[in-house]
């Protein structure tokens, strides 16, 4: 009677049981493709795990169970090379709006820091190269433009000073034997 006893399943094992061929039903799903005799070789490898597994987790929890592989299972080989670098993936969605920073200084154009700066009449003698047009910025300002006018002779240096305070105009009225006058002009920036 003891014997019998020992003979028969108990719970655990018949649970054991229901779910090595639950694992070996549900592995065979997606084997359809391959040959019968590989099926057989993975389901039996599936079922192997699954088995080891499930008694890890149940029976001997503390102790370590080991299973010998078959021939068929190969150890890990060595590391392949590097595979080649994938496409770059799409943009990603905008991000959320920040909140607005601070005001900055006020910019533009300042008309009350520009002043137009004009010469006196100045005579342009007849047959000469001496005639003088140039015009200058008051202190602490800076050339940033500048010109001429006159009604005899044309202009041979036009430009500003190397200091950048003024407009150099030098008029050359060699080839007439008319007088002219002229006025120079510049116009200044507060530094």
């Amino acid at each position: 009677m003891e014997n019998d006893a020992k003979k028969r399943p108990t719970l655990k094992w018949t649970a054991l049981g229901v779910a090595v061929v639950a694992a070996l039903i549900g592995g065979s799903a997606g084997a359809g493709l391959l040959s019968q005799d590989r099926q057989v070789s993975n389901l039996r490898i599936q079922a192997q795990h699954r088995l080891a597994s499930m008694l890890r987790q149940t029976m001997f929890r503390n102790a370590k169970v080991a299973f010998l592989q078959p021939a068929s299972v190969k150890k890990r080989g060595p590391r392949g090379p590097r595979g080649p670098r994938g496409p770059v993936g799409p943009q990603g969605p905008q991000g959320p709006q920040r909140p607005q920073g601070p005001q900055g200084p006020a910019g533009g154009f300042d008309p009350t820091k520009v002043a137009f700066r004009v010469t006196g009449d100045i005579s342009v003698p007849a047959g000469s190269v001496t005639a003088n047009l140039s015009a200058f910025c008051a202190a602490g300002e800076v050339a940033i433009a500048g010109g001429y006018f006159t009604t005899s002779g044309f202009a041979y240096d036009d430009r500003p000073t190397g200091d950048g305070t003024g407009w150099v105009v030098l008029i050359d009225n060699s080839d007439s034997s008319f007088s002219g006058h002229g006025n120079g002009y510049v116009v200044c920036a507060h530094a």
